[in-house]
């Protein structure tokens, strides 16, 4: 886990103690500390393959592609987190899948070197100052979501998945509907939500859902998972 790097770092330093005291008290040269630690580790490896093998995982992937297969032409789309952001540039870049789709991490855009640095990539997007921040309402040079909604909903679509930021402030101007896994924004009163909700995609629950026996799809809102977890 990633976020947890100073408490393995210890246990890394603990391990190899023990290792040495383990072979002192057995006696053992020093010469046998590479084929016991190897053996240690190749039993680690062993005993949990199973449970954390990931190569036939391809959630991310299929939850990318349906969304992105969904969009209309030139989206800008709005993402907050590691995991959409990632898999929507991963699946645009690499794979080229929708590479008319400019892909937008929120938080991101909210640090000055952002526009500098990446703002040639995204043609056509337009930035109204020079970061984004949720609450700016009279700083001329930062902008909220409404200001940035105003210069770029009239001339493409904007979306944002998974949702908004939770501390988004409320929007005047814009509606917000949900579009697939995702959300549209629309100037408010510009669609009856009724009719709008029958002309949406409607969400891919195979991308949620699993098939394989002994395992687990997504949960908790993760689309990560060890396989065969329950017998554990």
């Amino acid at each position: 886990e990633r976020f947890w790097m100073q408490p393995a770092l210890l246990l890394v330093l603990l391990a190899g103690h023990g290792l040495t005291e383990l072979l002192r008290i057995a006696k053992l040269n020093k010469s046998a500390i590479l084929p016991v630690a190897f053996l240690i580790l190749a039993a680690r490896v062993h005993s949990n393959y199973e449970l954390c093998d990931q190569s036939e995982n391809h959630h991310v992937e299929q939850f990318g592609r349906h969304i992105l297969s969904h969009l209309p032409n030139d989206t800008i789309l709005l993402t907050s987190g590691d995991l959409s952001t990632n898999t929507f540039r991963y699946l645009t870049i690499a794979e080229q899948v929708r590479p008319d789709v400019q892909v937008l991490d929120m938080s991101f855009i909210g640090s000055q070197w952002f526009i500098p640095m990446l703002g040639h990539h995204l043609k056509g997007v337009r930035f109204p100052g020079v970061a984004y921040i949720h609450h700016a309402r009279h700083n001329s040079r930062l902008y909220n979501l409404e200001q940035f909604l105003d210069h770029n909903l009239p001339h493409r679509p904007v979306f944002v998945c998974l949702k908004p930021r939770d501390d988004t402030p409320p929007l005047v101007k814009y509606d917000i509907l949900p579009y697939s896994f995702c959300s549209q924004f629309l100037p408010k009163g510009a669609v009856d939500p009724l009719l709008y909700g029958k002309q949406i995609p409607a969400p891919d629950l195979n991308t949620y859902l699993h098939q394989e026996p002994n395992s687990l799809g997504i949960k908790h809102g993760k689309m990560w998972y060890c396989t065969n977890i329950g017998k554990h």
